[in-house]
Protein backbone atom coordinates (compact mmCIF):
# COMPACT_ATOMS: atom_id res chain seq x y z
CA UNK A 1 0.00 0.00 0.00
CA UNK A 2 2.46 2.62 -1.14
CA UNK A 3 -0.32 5.02 -2.10
CA UNK A 4 -2.04 5.07 1.31
CA UNK A 5 0.33 7.70 2.79
CA UNK A 6 -0.11 9.87 -0.31
CA UNK A 7 -3.89 9.73 -0.07
CA UNK A 8 -3.80 10.41 3.67
CA UNK A 9 -1.51 13.40 3.08
CA UNK A 10 -3.99 14.81 0.54
CA UNK A 11 -6.66 14.96 3.25
CA UNK A 12 -4.58 17.34 5.40
CA UNK A 13 -2.77 19.29 2.66
CA UNK A 14 -3.50 22.90 1.77
CA UNK A 15 -7.20 23.62 1.32
CA UNK A 16 -8.59 23.38 -2.20
CA UNK A 17 -10.91 26.25 -3.12
CA UNK A 18 -13.58 25.50 -5.74
CA UNK A 19 -16.17 27.64 -7.46
CA UNK A 20 -18.67 27.67 -10.31
CA UNK A 21 -21.15 30.02 -11.96
CA UNK A 22 -24.28 28.11 -12.91
CA UNK A 23 -26.62 28.87 -15.80
CA UNK A 24 -29.11 27.16 -18.06
CA UNK A 25 -26.96 27.43 -21.18
CA UNK A 26 -24.56 24.83 -19.80
CA UNK A 27 -27.46 22.39 -19.34
CA UNK A 28 -29.28 23.22 -22.59
CA UNK A 29 -32.42 24.20 -20.66
CA UNK A 30 -34.81 27.00 -21.63
CA UNK A 31 -34.57 28.79 -18.33
CA UNK A 32 -33.37 32.09 -16.95
CA UNK A 33 -31.95 30.43 -13.84
CA UNK A 34 -28.52 31.37 -12.52
CA UNK A 35 -26.49 30.45 -9.49
CA UNK A 36 -23.15 30.33 -7.75
CA UNK A 37 -21.34 27.55 -5.93
CA UNK A 38 -18.30 27.90 -3.69
CA UNK A 39 -16.53 25.22 -1.70
CA UNK A 40 -13.45 24.51 0.33
CA UNK A 41 -11.90 21.06 0.56
CA UNK A 42 -9.84 20.58 3.73
CA UNK A 43 -9.16 17.76 6.18
CA UNK A 44 -11.15 15.28 4.12
CA UNK A 45 -14.31 17.42 4.06
CA UNK A 46 -16.09 19.54 1.48
CA UNK A 47 -17.71 22.67 2.95
CA UNK A 48 -20.00 24.23 0.35
CA UNK A 49 -22.45 27.06 -0.33
CA UNK A 50 -24.96 27.08 -3.20
CA UNK A 51 -27.27 29.94 -4.17
CA UNK A 52 -29.56 30.27 -7.18
CA UNK A 53 -32.51 32.20 -8.57
CA UNK A 54 -34.89 32.26 -11.55
CA UNK A 55 -35.57 28.53 -11.80
CA UNK A 56 -38.79 27.25 -13.38
CA UNK A 57 -39.79 25.69 -10.05
CA UNK A 58 -38.45 24.46 -6.74
CA UNK A 59 -35.02 22.85 -6.78
CA UNK A 60 -35.63 19.15 -6.22
CA UNK A 61 -31.92 18.30 -5.79
CA UNK A 62 -28.37 19.46 -6.40
CA UNK A 63 -25.27 17.33 -6.89
CA UNK A 64 -21.66 17.43 -7.93
CA UNK A 65 -21.29 15.22 -10.99
CA UNK A 66 -18.27 13.76 -12.75
CA UNK A 67 -18.00 15.21 -16.26
CA UNK A 68 -15.98 17.53 -18.42
CA UNK A 69 -17.59 20.66 -19.88
CA UNK A 70 -20.58 19.70 -22.04
CA UNK A 71 -20.51 16.05 -20.93
CA UNK A 72 -23.05 14.57 -18.51
CA UNK A 73 -21.84 12.20 -15.83
CA UNK A 74 -22.75 10.27 -12.73
CA UNK A 75 -23.40 11.86 -9.35
CA UNK A 76 -20.19 12.13 -7.34
CA UNK A 77 -21.48 14.01 -4.26
CA UNK A 78 -25.14 14.66 -3.33
CA UNK A 79 -25.53 18.20 -1.96
CA UNK A 80 -29.18 18.76 -1.08
CA UNK A 81 -32.67 17.44 -1.83
CA UNK A 82 -34.84 19.47 -1.89
CA UNK A 83 -32.72 22.63 -1.93
CA UNK A 84 -33.38 26.12 -0.65
CA UNK A 85 -32.22 29.16 -2.65
CA UNK A 86 -29.28 29.52 -0.26
CA UNK A 87 -28.11 26.05 0.78
CA UNK A 88 -24.91 25.06 2.52
CA UNK A 89 -23.38 22.02 4.10
CA UNK A 90 -20.34 19.91 4.85
CA UNK A 91 -19.72 16.46 3.43
CA UNK A 92 -17.06 13.95 4.42
CA UNK A 93 -15.13 12.85 1.33
CA UNK A 94 -13.66 9.48 0.52
CA UNK A 95 -10.35 9.18 -1.34
CA UNK A 96 -12.03 8.64 -4.73
CA UNK A 97 -14.22 11.75 -4.38
CA UNK A 98 -11.22 13.84 -3.36
CA UNK A 99 -9.23 12.59 -6.33
CA UNK A 100 -12.08 13.35 -8.76
CA UNK A 101 -12.49 16.89 -7.40
CA UNK A 102 -8.76 17.53 -7.82
CA UNK A 103 -8.85 16.33 -11.45
CA UNK A 104 -11.10 19.26 -12.33
CA UNK A 105 -13.61 17.34 -14.45
CA UNK A 106 -16.64 17.91 -12.20
CA UNK A 107 -19.70 20.14 -12.30
CA UNK A 108 -22.56 21.27 -10.08
CA UNK A 109 -26.09 20.61 -11.31
CA UNK A 110 -29.39 21.89 -9.85
CA UNK A 111 -32.47 19.84 -10.79
CA UNK A 112 -36.15 20.85 -10.94
CA UNK A 113 -39.34 18.94 -11.76
CA UNK A 114 -39.40 20.48 -15.26
CA UNK A 115 -35.71 19.72 -15.85
CA UNK A 116 -35.15 16.48 -13.98
CA UNK A 117 -31.72 16.04 -15.60
CA UNK A 118 -30.68 19.51 -14.50
CA UNK A 119 -31.86 23.07 -15.04
CA UNK A 120 -28.65 24.95 -14.29
CA UNK A 121 -25.07 23.74 -14.37
CA UNK A 122 -21.63 25.09 -13.64
CA UNK A 123 -18.23 23.54 -14.24
CA UNK A 124 -16.12 23.51 -11.07
CA UNK A 125 -12.77 25.26 -11.18
CA UNK A 126 -10.14 25.69 -8.50
CA UNK A 127 -9.06 29.16 -7.48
Amino acid sequence: MLFAPLIAAAFVANPLMLGAKLDAMQDHASSHGTGTFTATVANGKLSWHLSFKGLTGKATAAHIHIGKKGVSGNVLIPLCAPCSKAAMGTVKLNAMQLQDLKKGATYVNVHTAKYANGEIRGQLASH
